[in-house]
């Protein structure tokens, strides 16, 4: 029993010291999160999904999780306040000033004035070298070491920066079950000590808020029209109207009636979504236009024009040919960024219309994009999971074969006039091995890749070379053997 003093008085002494990093910032957080988020117990804990260095046994969970959640707070957090006292700034100073708050940099920088530093708990408790502070050590391991040496631990500049977003994300969680963000918000202060972000609870960002004169100008019918169109499928009504066709201004068509461009509103937006998911472009983009948002785009180029045009007609069918499948959007081709661009302007405008409540935010979370993400073993190993790249992989890989081919051609109808659909063949030496038809082309390709890895799988590797007269790995080794041949000196 005696053996386990020293475990528990060192356990109880690692709350204390986390709880007394808490007062320091003057933060009230649980004392489980609090030590979590000082918690190193490896030399690279900020190297994520790297195999641990010198790992401590014993000490708990480490920072990596709250500092990810803390990172994603500290974006939307910061992003909102200059976007409340810089209302007249481009959206490429927005950016240049938030760079300037959560960079590790300045995280560092105030870390050291707060001394935080000597807080962070870096080593693992152990029974040989443990000793109460303030006696005097007159036998054992360590009888020459003086407090001082005993207590030292290098730490790196990333390191003292992401305990602070852990602690960021150790008092959101701390709070989010009484339904605010205010410590949160107030780690957020403490941490990146900036005028560009003084606040102390969520409320002070509206206050901070100043309603341009965009906003607050008559609607006109069209604008009124648009917002109905929007309550009618998004379920949200606008009470200013002008803000939310400001959502869909492209940039090509600055100030439309007096209305500046989505820019500010999808820098808004988009720390906005990343705090409920980090989600890709290639993604919303499929969203607006599951939304019907592309249709509200006002632009001046006609090189946007033929982008949408396309990439609205190829993720129809993708989504058509899938049968329901949820990650359809993942076979398309790149789409044009501003389908991405305007779902973030939309939830900034929404964000702002209602008076900065981020229950929206989450109710649109939770009915237009929770759905795809259900199942997420669907997108393991997303690129190389595609048809295409898992076709070739096999074929190189396992069976050694380079000589194939995926084509498509188009198929017009009888009169020779208009494209029907896509026919796509994949072959091996020469031989047809099987096809398949489509809306278009990609798609096709994508069918064919999956029908013809479905055959070459079911054979083993010396009977596709028999049946298809592959003998490009004989090629091979015959190549590596000429390779292998030196000269004599």
């Amino acid at each position: 029993m005696a053996y386990l003093v020293p475990c528990a008085i060192s356990r109880i002494e690692s709350y204390l010291i986390a709880l007394e990093t808490c007062d320091t910032l003057g933060l009230v957080i649980r004392p489980d999160l609090a030590l979590e988020a000082i918690t190193k117990d490896s030399d690279n804990t900020d190297e994520h999904r790297l195999e641990q260095v010198h790992l401590q046994r014993g000490m708990g969970k480490n920072y990596e999780r709250l500092e990810f959640l803390g990172d994603c707070f500290l974006k939307m957090a910061t992003s909102i306040s200059i976007f409340c006292v810089c209302p007249d700034k481009a959206e490429f100073e927005y950016h240049v000033r938030r760079m300037l708050l959560i960079c590790n940099k300045n995280l560092f920088e105030t870390a050291i004035k707060k001394k935080l530093y000597q807080y962070i708990r870096s080593m693992g408790f152990s029974r040989r070298t443990w000793y109460p502070q303030g006696i005097k050590l007159i036998k054992g391991k360590g009888v020459n070491k003086t407090d001082e040496e005993v207590q030292k631990h290098q730490l790196g500049e990333k390191t003292i920066a992401d305990v602070c977003e852990a602690v960021i994300g150790a008092a959101l969680l701390s709070c989010r079950r009484d339904g605010n963000m205010d410590m949160a918000v107030k780690a957020v202060t403490a941490l990146v000590s900036s005028p560009d972000h003084d606040v102390a609870e969520w409320v002070d960002y509206y206050k901070l808020y100043t309603k341009p004169t965009y906003q607050l100008s008559q609607a006109s019918a069209v604008q009124v029209s648009l917002a109905m169109q929007i309550e009618e499928k998004m379920g949200y009504r606008f009470k200013y109207p002008r803000l939310l066709m400001s959502a869909f201004v492209h940039p090509s068509q600055p100030f439309f009636g007096g209305i500046p461009c989505y820019q500010r509103l999808e820098f808004l937006g988009d720390s906005l979504l990343d705090m409920m998911a980090m989600v890709s472009n290639k993604f919303l983009a499929a969203v607006a236009v599951k939304l019907g948002f592309n249709k509200y785009l006002r632009f001046r180029s006609p090189d946007i024009e033929s982008q949408n045009r396309e990439y609205v007609q190829e993720i129809h069918d993708v989504e058509e040919e899938s049968k329901g499948a949820r990650d359809y959007w993942t076979i398309t081709k790149t789409p044009p960024k501003c389908l991405s661009d305007i779902v973030e302007s939309y939830l900034g405008a929404v964000f702002v219309d209602s008076e900065f409540n981020f229950s929206e935010i989450d109710r649109f979370f939770e009915k237009h994009i929770r759905w795809f993400f259900e199942d997420m073993s669907i997108y393991d190993t997303f690129a190389n999971n595609h048809p295409i790249t898992r076709l070739e992989k096999h074929l190189t890989d396992s069976i050694g074969c380079n000589e194939y081919r995926i084509m498509a051609t188009s198929i017009e109808n009888a009169a020779g006039k208009e494209i029907t659909h896509y026919l796509a063949v994949f072959m091996a030496h020469g031989k047809v091995i099987t096809s398949a038809t489509a809306a278009s082309s990609r798609i096709a390709k994508v069918k064919v890749s999956e029908k013809a890895l479905g055959i070459v799988k079911a054979i083993p590797p010396f009977e596709y070379r028999l049946k298809f007269g592959c003998d490009c790995h004989r090629k091979t080794l015959r190549k590596e053997k000429l390779e292998d041949v030196g000269t004599a000196i």
